[in-house]
């Protein structure tokens, strides 16, 4: 019992610490000057994980769903004048625009 509690500990520890160094997605503007990202939503899961956007720009986010896991997509940052939420599809991408300032 105390090697499972250990493994299981060890699996937790070694998540997180995956997620913190996990490298970040960078926007690309298109020809408008638009910030596009397609992010993928799975069961308990979204890729990419951590994404860097220009303050001041345009951003275009495509949320893809699959599975039958219900999701919200939120964003809850005042300082950069954000506040999206949205609950997500499997029957059709959602697209969410912004600025963030």
């Amino acid at each position: 019992m105390i090697r499972l509690t250990v493994f299981i500990i060890f699996l937790l520890i070694s998540r997180v610490a995956g997620a913190e160094g996990a490298t970040p997605y960078m926007a690309v503007k298109n020809a408008k000057g638009v910030q596009e990202i397609v992010m993928n939503a799975k069961s308990y899961s979204f890729s990419p994980d951590r994404v860097i956007v220009q303050v001041g720009a345009a951003v275009e986010l495509k949320i893809k769903k699959s599975g039958w896991t219900p999701h919200t997509f939120i964003i809850d940052e005042p300082t950069s004048g954000l506040d999206i939420n949205e609950k997500l599809s499997s029957s059709k991408d959602t697209v969410i625009k912004f600025t963030p300032e």
